[in-house]
């Protein structure tokens, strides 16, 4: 996915979800390049998302997620 309308520093930045096979079980591998600069809008995205996927994960695996609290 290539972000061409958003917030000037998610602008031309591209998220890529991809799924591989790690002994039997599904593994989720998540992208996010081509940041301008790495300023705290970087740092709270990266973090956002870190939470994102461990609700993806605790979805998947317990029936239940909470991305946002």
């Amino acid at each position: 996915m290539h972000c061409i309308k958003d917030a000037k520093d998610f602008f031309e930045t591209v998220v890529r979800f991809r799924l591989d096979d790690n002994d039997g079980k599904t593994r989720v591998r998540f992208e996010q390049d081509n940041w301008k600069e790495t300023n705290d809008f970087y740092a709270a995205c990266n973090f956002t998302w870190g939470r994102f996927l461990v609700s993806l994960r605790d979805y998947c695996e317990k029936g239940k997620g909470v991305p946002f609290e």
